[in-house]
């Protein structure tokens, strides 16, 4: 799914994707998951700010076939990882493929809330992708009332 969905916001793979994530990332959040036994990288995540807007990150993950959730990764998704991501950006946002039953699964147990959008990411792209939208607001949120 991670391909596909590389391959739909027009990125020509998944090496690139991986670079523009890292790079977008960097200075914000970017880290990496090693298999302990393999020494490989199972996944790679972070959270890059979207076109110049300081409060709206844009949360992003690629995975091997290799990885497995665990009540750990979970855990620490929920406790550390996007907390941390959303004290840094009040709006995280991003696009998920409809098929994509697992992230989407394990994007609304994190609290995001997905929309039915049309989304065309490239000029080649005649008919919107099956994406969906998902959006999670953080931050502090406050009142505002108007002195009349």
């Amino acid at each position: 799914m991670d391909l596909l969905e590389c391959e739909m916001i027009g990125s020509p793979d998944s090496s690139t994707s991986i670079l523009t994530g890292i790079l977008g990332s960097s200075e914000i959040y970017c880290k990496a998951g090693i298999n302990t036994i393999t020494g490989q990288p199972e996944f790679i995540f972070g959270v890059a700010q979207v076109d110049g807007q300081p409060a709206v990150g844009s949360p992003w993950l690629l995975a091997s076939e290799d990885f497995k959730i665990t009540k750990e990764w979970l855990r620490m998704c929920k406790d550390e990882v996007f907390p941390e991501m959303n004290a840094t950006f009040p709006i995280l946002t991003n696009f998920v493929h409809k098929d994509n039953k697992e992230s989407i699964r394990w994007l609304s147990w994190l609290g995001f809330t997905f929309y039915d959008v049309p989304v065309v990411f490239t000029d080649d792209q005649i008919e919107p992708v099956p994406m969906y939208m998902f959006t999670k607001l953080g931050g502090t949120p406050i009142c505002v009332t108007q002195h009349l």
